[in-house]
């Protein structure tokens, strides 16, 4: 009896060192796909400029406010020292990738120094759409 107890349990043992096998197995393509169809969207968005027009503010418009934007891994590609107008509003033409982050700083809120920071990430970025950047961007980041 001590037997057979004991071939059901490595064999028990067996089905779910198997299992966890495959799941692991199974699980590694996908995640290495994604990787992968990620960095050719990517490359084939910065190959071409397309612009990211918004509009920065808390209560009131932040003018005059630096626009840097970062790439998924935290590299600038912004290309210039870009500010928003008089109204919080900015519009960019350049290469960007399928998914980067918008991060202000500097400018001014009601004619008072800004210095604080706001961000906004973007996935899947659509050129047709206008991005607002503000206190609740930055806290979902």
């Amino acid at each position: 009896m001590y037997k057979k107890a004991n071939r059901n349990s490595i064999h028990f043992l067996q089905i779910i060192i198997f299992s966890l096998v495959i799941l692991i197995v199974a699980s590694a393509p996908t995640a290495i796909a994604a990787s992968w169809s990620d960095l050719v969207k990517n490359q084939i968005h910065m190959n071409n400029p397309r612009t990211i027009k918004g509009e920065v503010f808390l209560n009131l418009p932040i003018v005059d406010a630096l626009v840097l934007i970062y790439d998924q891994s935290e590299n600038l590609i912004s290309s210039a020292n870009f500010r928003t107008d008089e109204n919080g509003f900015f519009s960019l033409t350049q290469p960007l990738p399928e998914s980067f982050s918008i991060t202000i700083t500097d400018g001014f809120l009601d004619g008072e120094p800004f210095d604080h920071i706001l961000r906004r990430h973007i996935n899947n970025f659509r050129q047709d759409d206008s991005y607002t950047i503000c206190a609740v961007t930055t806290i979902a980041v």
